[in-house]
């Protein structure tokens, strides 16, 4: 599935910018050499590290500012993708012999049941549609399995939710993680946490999901994309019966 996230552009920093640069680091450089010298003679008795140490804070501070007046930007983080769109239908249904996919456009009924059924906490809106795998062994109905993205902190994170003909989740795998920290809800231990759960759970870090500290609004993502999930997975459901979806979808 193609995503939505934006990547910020970035102007790489290698051999053809490198006058661009040099001029700018000098610069800094001078700047910072006039700001700790005086620094750097009242600590002269604490020895050579004494005298790096109120140096090295203001470099930290001063590089970012004389990278961008040079018009550069530091390059975003690399999305980190674990499975593709082929590979992860399986990662949520592994005893499947097949998948039948089936593009879930996102209207605005949709939308309704999804902001319903989610409450006071709603979810993006931004697929134009949703990839839905529904999972076959010996002609019998696993489930169906959804690929949805949500956002983190800043980027978005996109995963595929197998959810259960009883609406409940079968299981959760991330497909690509952009966010610098909280990467620790990849992990098949974390996720194993969802299984079984469904729109009556909180589906809350520190409530029926395991907290960790640096992650709560990954999993608060999680979360929210696995209501999305399953409101999609009932939908499909529900066309595939020709009933109408409401609160309480089974197939």
């Amino acid at each position: 599935m193609k995503s939505s996230a934006t990547t910020a552009n970035a102007t790489p920093l290698r051999g053809g910018y490198a006058p661009g640069l040099a001029r700018a680091t000098i610069s800094f450089v001078s700047l910072a050499r006039t700001a700790t010298a005086d620094t750097g003679r009242r600590q002269r008795h604490m020895g050579f590290l004494g005298f790096l140490r109120p140096a090295s804070i203001i470099v930290r501070l001063l590089l970012p500012a004389a990278v961008a007046a040079a018009g550069f930007s530091l390059p975003a983080a690399a999305d980190e993708i674990y499975l593709s769109e082929n590979d992860a239908p399986t990662a949520v249904f592994p005893d499947a012999d097949r998948f039948e996919r089936h593009d879930m456009t996102a209207s605005p009924e949709l939308h309704e049941l999804i902001s319903r059924r989610s409450g006071r906490v709603q979810p993006s809106y931004w697929e134009a549609s949703y990839p839905v795998f529904s999972a076959w062994k010996e002609g019998k109905l696993l489930g169906r399995a959804v690929i949805v993205e949500e956002v983190g902190k800043h980027r978005n994170i996109t995963f595929i939710v197998g959810v259960s003909p009883d609406s409940s989740v079968a299981g959760v795998a991330i497909m690509t993680y952009r966010e610098a920290y909280g990467a620790e809800v990849r992990s098949r231990r974390f996720l194993a946490q969802y299984r079984g759960k469904g729109n009556d759970d909180p589906l809350m870090p520190g409530r029926d999901i395991r907290y960790i500290s640096g992650a709560t609004l990954s999993f608060q993502a999680i979360g929210r994309g696995i209501r999305k999930a399953i409101a999609v997975a009932d939908t499909v459901a529900a066309q595939a019966t020709g009933q109408e979806t409401g609160d309480e979808s089974s197939e």
